[in-house]
């Protein structure tokens, strides 16, 4: 009898575009054939599953409330139901008492193991809750399953490392052929048909609390201006209360018309996304797995980003890097000029862009379901 492991498929079914949900779809198509794979869910997902994952569906709400009752309750009683020999979490943190042993491998916007990795922080006494049930949780962790290519984590935690990887749908200029189970969704290309992109744009795919849309429309009110009717800035991923303080900020802002905000895409529609924008703009912290990043690396777009030492060691040559120290003010205005000049100065685009794709031409989707079935057989002795 295989032994199990149980994947917490939230994210799949709340934030369908984070780089938790994509990372999550990543480890299912990678997940290694020697152990079987289960999703819980808290409804139905928005993306297509691989067939070799059984669902297990189990109602709750998306409230914060919900949430730890998910991390705490739900997936430890699944686990002992489906006899999993490991939890596999992208994001949250492990249950405090009980359950099978979990592996967590972050994908979010994240600052340390004392926070939570998803971006729905509040300061209400639910969020307060969640953040110091994940502090603890953390510290159950089996492993915390890290990228080989960025520096490793400064937590007191046991690390496992893992060759980069990214969902082969953003190797793929068409569909891709992965088989799915009876639930799964018909490929987004028709829906990337519809969307009537324009020729050229920026894109945004990244975090989206009220504090990154402020610099986001910051940084873009000193490019939007003098690019913003050829290369208007499309962002993907906002849920809806993003989208209503994204409204709220561009109040009277005269550059409104030059940011378009896209629905929540199917896989392979967000990656036609990615590989017809002109650079993407990421004025923000990484993502250690599944985020935009890696995305725009394996696509070959340029980047503008910010300088930190997993940036820096993620992109290489690949971006526009503008230091992250200094006033805001200044910052800002040096994320536009440099949005300007790759929008501008299209033989430095491409050049950025061929760096960009030599970063991610090796990795490969085997190799880590190869380590990957190393770690868990490790794991569970």
């Amino acid at each position: 009898m295989k032994k199990f492991i149980l994947y917490d498929g939230w994210d799949l079914v709340y934030r369908p575009n984070s780089p938790a949900a994509i990372h999550l779809l990543t480890l299912l198509a990678a997940h290694p054939p020697e152990f079987g794979a289960a999703a819980a869910l808290p409804g139905e997902s928005f993306h297509s599953l691989p067939a070799k994952a059984e669902l297990e569906i189990i109602a709750a709400p998306d409230t914060v409330s919900a949430r730890l009752r998910w991390e705490q309750r739900v997936l430890p009683r699944l686990a002992e139901k489906r006899s999993a020999g490991l939890i596999h979490l992208v994001s949250g943190a492990p249950a405090l008492f009980g359950g099978a042993p979990s592996v967590v491998s972050p994908a979010g916007t994240l600052a340390g193991p004392d926070r939570q990795f998803h971006e729905r922080q509040g300061g209400g006494f639910a969020d307060r809750l969640g953040q110091a049930v994940h502090a603890g949780g953390m510290t159950r962790a089996r492993a915390v399953l890290w990228p080989a290519d960025l520096p490793a984590p400064e937590w007191d935690l046991p690390v496992r490392r893992l060759p980069p990887v990214i969902h082969p749908a953003f190797y793929s200029k068409g569909e891709v052929s992965i088989e799915v189970n009876d639930r799964g969704k018909t490929n987004g290309l028709d829906a990337l048909r519809r969307l009537e992109l324009p020729e050229t744009y920026v894109l945004y795919h990244g975090p989206t609390t009220q504090k990154d849309l402020l610099q986001l429309v910051d940084a873009w009110n000193w490019a939007g201006g003098a690019i913003g009717e050829n290369f208007p800035l499309v962002l993907v991923g906002l849920d809806r209360q993003a989208k209503r303080n994204l409204e709220v900020i561009l109040v009277d802002n005269p550059l409104r018309k030059t940011i378009v905000t896209l629905p929540l895409l199917l896989l392979d529609a967000l990656a036609g996304v990615y590989q017809r924008c002109s650079v993407l703009l990421h004025p923000a912290s990484l993502s250690p797995w599944g985020g935009s990043l890696r995305l725009a690396l394996t696509c070959g777009k340029p980047l503008v980003s910010l300088e930190g030492s997993l940036t820096d060691a993620l992109v290489g040559p690949g971006a526009y890097l503008i230091s992250s120290e200094g006033a805001s003010k200044a910052r800002n205005r040096a994320l536009g000029a440099a949005i300007i000049t790759l929008a501008v100065e299209q033989e430095l685009a491409e050049e950025l862009g061929r760096a960009a794709r030599r970063r991610a031409e090796n990795w490969d989707m085997q190799k880590f379901s190869r380590t990957l079935e190393e770690v868990y057989r490790a794991l569970l002795g």
